[in-house]
């Protein structure tokens, strides 16, 4: 590495410190671990965008996935427990668009992160409605397992007659 990114890449981590230290000081539960995961994902993202494009990736991911703690934390952001999922996956689906942005060779991240990011809102949407889905997803999964058995014996009997010349 050229000394000059080094001693770049030194100077945004010391730019980095001293600034949440600031902020420490500032807000005292500022520092928390997603605090933590951010600052490590701009680190990569910086060496994704200056050199390796295979950090690019995981850096944009930690830096939302960070923001989204510190957001969660401070009350912007209102999801608790083992709903903060949905929001996971609209990170991952925000991360492939970004990298499709920065990296246009990679094809079909964008079509990817466009599903992720509808997938993980639709879930964010129906989280109110989550305990009914729950009730009725537990009491309709035996119709499922009725229809997959139908469908495969259908499949079996019509694969097995003799096609006619």
């Amino acid at each position: 590495m050229p000394r000059y990114r080094r001693s770049a890449l030194a100077g945004l981590f010391l730019l980095l410190a001293g600034a949440l230290m600031l902020l420490d000081r500032r807000y005292p539960d500022f520092l928390t671990p997603g605090t933590l995961i951010l600052a490590l994902g701009v680190a990569l993202s910086y060496r994704g965008l200056a050199r390796d494009r295979s950090t690019l990736f995981p850096g944009v991911f930690l830096v939302l996935a960070g923001l989204a703690w510190m957001l969660h934390r401070v009350g912007i952001i209102e999801v608790s427990g083992w709903q903060f999922w949905p929001l996971l996956v609209v990170i991952l689906g925000i991360s492939f668009v970004v990298l499709s942005a920065i990296d246009p060779d990679r094809r079909g991240t964008l079509a990817a992160g466009a599903i992720l990011i509808a997938t993980g809102l639709t879930f964010l949407y129906f989280r109110r409605f989550w305990d009914e889905i729950v009730f009725w997803g537990l009491r309709l999964w035996p119709l499922l397992l009725v229809g997959l058995g139908l469908y495969l014996i259908i499949k079996t009997v019509r694969r097995s007659r003799p096609r006619r010349p």
